[in-house]
């Protein structure tokens, strides 16, 4: 449905009826942000119990922080030129989920306990609950390895900035008061 959006949006643009620029975030994570691959991590670390994540948790991947995202993308200077071509998010570099999950326990001065789901137990699940069940579609997105090149979008907007793993996992932490 995505992709059908933009579509329609790019031929728009292409037909001169609207000037767009398509922006594009890799996953996302943030305090009190739950439909992301790393909400049940936060979770389980505030309740001392396993975190359920998907995986696999050993693929490189980029996320951005979305309390650095949306105040950062409201005070652009001045608005991107539109060009149609999409630009990605400013993030901070790439990590495996293992290691974020890692360190968000250590942080929290716990054991890491994970569960991790692959791929036959997500269709299981999805039997019963529709949001793992269109994840099964999207398993790709986990076992396709993330990472964003900013370039193109700093060239529209100038530099962004880019908050950290270590800074965005404190801010959850503090979020669920378990620093």
């Amino acid at each position: 449905m995505r992709k059908e959006q933009e579509e329609v949006l790019m031929e728009a643009h292409r037909s001169g009826r609207i000037q767009a620029t398509l922006l594009r975030l890799p996953d996302f994570y943030g305090p009190r942000v739950e439909a992301s691959f790393f909400g049940g991590l936060f979770s389980a670390i505030r309740s001392g119990k396993r975190a359920q994540m998907i995986g696999p948790i050993d693929v490189p991947h980029e996320y951005v922080y979305v309390p650095m995202w949306v105040p950062s993308s409201s005070s652009w200077p001045k608005p991107p030129r539109p060009t149609g071509a999409p630009g990605t998010s400013a993030v901070p570099g790439t990590i495996i989920p293992r290691a974020f999950a890692q360190r968000a326990f250590a942080k929290a001065g716990q054991k890491p306990r994970l569960l991790v789901a692959n791929k036959f137990m997500l269709r299981l699940m999805g039997l019963f609950n529709p949001f793992l069940r269109e994840l099964v579609e999207m398993h790709y997105l986990i076992t396709t390895p993330v990472v964003v090149d900013d370039r193109a979008l700093e060239s529209l907007i100038g530099p962004l900035k880019k908050t950290s793993y270590d800074e965005g996992i404190d801010a959850c932490l503090r979020a669920i008061e378990v620093t």
